[in-house]
């Protein structure tokens, strides 16, 4: 009797080092504010 099958982690996993840029492509500048370390809210913005 086969075992059933574990549920994909396809979604969560990068697929073979290349970048998701559909999802890139949708991040807003509000998203990216929100989600970076507070250490490069204090950079420049000409870096």
């Amino acid at each position: 009797m086969p075992k059933p099958s574990k549920p994909s982690a396809r979604k969560t996993t990068p697929t073979r080092g290349r970048a998701d840029l559909s999802r890139l492509r949708r991040v807003t500048e509000s998203e990216i504010t929100r989600t970076s370390p507070p250490a490069l809210r204090d950079l420049p913005e000409s870096l």
